[in-house]
């Protein structure tokens, strides 16, 4: 069966899922909320997402993706998705793609599920949700919070016959 891969993140309807700074909103219901999905977890970020929460995430295993492989206690930097991909592999859980833009952009592809935080207000930001095929994904779960909706999508596969 393999390694599940899953990618989390909140967005606005306009797509906004960040700043340069970080997030726009303070919503600690989310952050509980991505604790509760990701602890226990591998989570692959990109450079600037980690230097934007500034610390190893706990009772997670952590990957950055960095084009410079440096070494930061409690954090396993890779050059390269595939890097990336080989060494959640090798901790044996399933893995969360956290961000940023280019991150989740880069690994669409390979994502059997997706955990989308609609937040109900608009926010302005800098930093947007890849475009990607919503025909290709089925809402599984849905929770209602007073600022967010937390929805779980799977992948839904196309079967073709060859031939």
């Amino acid at each position: 069966m393999g390694m599940k891969i899953s990618l989390i993140t909140a967005v606005t309807d306009e797509g906004v899922i960040g700043t340069k700074d970080g997030l726009p909103w303070d919503i600690p219901e989310d952050l509980k909320y991505f604790q509760k999905k990701t602890e226990g977890k591998t989570v692959l970020m990109g450079k600037r997402t980690f230097d934007t929460i500034g610390r190893p995430l706990p009772q997670r295993n952590n990957i950055v993706l960095d084009h410079e492989e440096r070494l930061i206690d409690g954090v396993l930097v890779v050059g390269s998705i595939e890097k990336a991909l080989t060494l959640a592999e090798k901790f044996g859980d399933d893995l969360f793609v956290i961000g940023g833009a280019s991150v989740y952009d880069q690994m669409m592809s390979k994502v059997d599920s997706l955990y989308i935080s609609h937040i109900k207000k608009n926010y302005p930001g800098s930093v947007f949700f890849p475009e990607y095929d919503k025909s290709l994904w089925k809402e599984m779960k849905r929770e209602e919070y007073d600022e967010f909706t937390a929805v779980v999508y799977k992948r839904v596969r196309h079967h073709s016959k060859i031939t």
